[in-house]
């Protein structure tokens, strides 16, 4: 099945890129933490019932974060019944009483928000869990800890899960997988349609004239079955590079991968003009091996990107696959609520969304 992207998307604002290290490694924590720490307060009474809540702008200065991120956690008090509309969104949210909120379904959250383009998913998760009065409660365990959780969420109310990056999840709730990597066999899930993102990059490559090229993909991306990596090499093949596996370097995680991987392109090709790659993140490494090696990357070898991820394209310009997040999160949410509806009985539905190259 196949959907168009949907309407009325809004991208997430980002700080200086300077501090992406830093975000990345403790985002997670604090949301959990702040939210944790306003709940405690509002059950002791600090914000009266009718009062009216602090903004996102008021909690982003109070507790040293964002807006986007102060957004999610008044999202998740509302989802809960905490706290309520008044009227407009420019109206904000008051505090609601609790002996008047109404009941609703409880769903789970399982993942990470300490990447854009998964706080995007995230952000469609909760706006769609809202229009349908849907309470999602976050949740990022360590991986040891995965199964207590599940077991928590069976016997604790939960109707299902919406989860990315953890892979295959051992539960009885119906689950929504959002991004997953090739599922075998085939399971509920939501995700742009990296294979054909794949093929809209060497499109691309071959339309710019393009002749000695490359390809980096992680190890992450290494199974066979990986979309975006038959995508490319498939198209490559059908456009004439029939040497397709000796162009691709891997890239490993942690040390210097991009500069050796950089260093072995070059050697191997040093007509080159452009690589492909699974990632933003990847043509963000492999920028800053070029910055250390004297290669000009992007200015005269042109990466290609998967992701659009804004605190990188915010420095670098270069064509990439928006693949959106937001509205897999959406899709993710009511197809979760239809897996609930039904009694999990479409239990191989696969949703694609269409994604477009950007930049070119």
């Amino acid at each position: 099945m196949r959907i168009r992207k949907f309407a009325g998307y809004r991208p997430l604002n980002w700080s200086n890129n300077q501090y992406f290290t830093q975000w990345r490694g403790n985002m997670a924590y604090k949301f959990e933490e702040i939210l944790q720490q306003l709940q405690r307060e509002l059950q002791a009474g600090k914000y009266p019932v009718g009062s009216r809540f602090p903004s996102a702008n008021e909690l982003a200065l109070r507790f040293n974060i964002n807006r986007t991120t102060a957004n999610k956690i008044s999202l998740v008090l509302l989802n809960n019944g905490i706290l309520r509309r008044t009227g407009s969104t420019r109206a904000g949210l008051t505090v609601a009483d609790p002996a008047s909120a109404e009941p609703v379904i409880k769903i789970a959250l399982i993942g990470s928000i300490t990447h854009s383009f998964f706080a995007k998913i995230a952000s469609g998760f909760f706006a769609a869990a809202a229009k349908n009065n849907v309470l999602v409660m976050p949740f990022n365990p360590e991986f040891k800890q995965l199964d207590s959780l599940l077991r928590k969420l069976e016997n604790s109310g939960f109707k299902g899960i919406g989860t990315y990056s953890f892979g295959k999840l051992d539960t009885t709730l119906p689950v929504i997988y959002l991004e997953p990597d090739e599922l075998d066999p085939p399971l509920p899930s939501v995700a742009g349609d990296t294979r054909q993102g794949g093929h809209k990059i060497i499109e691309a490559i071959k339309n710019a004239g393009h002749k000695e090229i490359a390809f980096c993909f992680a190890d992450v991306f290494s199974d066979p079955r990986s979309a975006r990596i038959q995508g490319m090499t498939e198209a490559a093949l059908q456009a004439g590079w029939h040497d397709v596996e000796k162009r691709i370097f891997w890239y490993h995680r942690g040390g210097n991968s991009a500069l050796r991987v950089l260093r072995e392109m070059i050697t191997a090709y040093p007509g080159l003009t452009a690589i492909a790659t699974d990632s933003d993140d990847r043509v963000f490494q492999l920028i800053r091996a070029g910055k250390q090696l004297g290669v000009p990357i992007p200015e005269k070898i042109t990466p290609f990107g998967f992701g659009n991820v804004e605190q990188i394209h915010h420095i670098f310009h270069f064509p990439t696959i928006e693949q959106h997040p937001f509205d897999v999160g959406v899709c993710g949410c009511e197809t979760l609520l239809e897996l609930i509806r039904s009694g999990n009985s479409a239990s191989e539905k696969s949703i694609k969304i269409d994604v477009e190259l950007l930049n070119v």
